[in-house]
């Protein structure tokens, strides 16, 4: 038990442990603690296992494009790159992503 309580306390003494948050499109300024939005990502994006919630587009994260919800090609996107979003057309142009021909969402 003594052996432990040393190695314990040289442990605590000499070694610092950070833990870093790597929170997607969050820019984080250590030496101040301050954050910042860097708009990386959509925050209306959310990746499902349950599509039984309403939502404006599936988003296909391997091609870049988004479909309609009820768009026959979508429902053939692998589960690992479907993305179900509410954002806005708009918002999906300007984080990269295009329009499927297919359907033209």
């Amino acid at each position: 038990m003594a052996a432990f309580l040393i190695l314990y306390i040289y442990f605590i003494t000499y070694f610092n442990i950070f833990l870093y948050n790597v929170q997607p499109g969050i820019n984080y300024i250590y030496s101040t603690g301050e954050s910042e939005y860097t708009g990386e990502f959509l925050d209306m994006a959310a990746q499902m296992k349950d599509s039984s919630m309403d939502f404006n587009y599936i988003l296909n994260s391997k091609t870049m494009t988004f479909h309609k919800p009820e768009c026959e090609k979508a429902s053939r996107i692998g589960t690992k790159n479907k993305i179900y979003s509410y954002a806005e057309r708009e918002e999906l142009i300007g984080a990269g992503y295009t329009a499927a021909e297919c359907c033209n969402p």
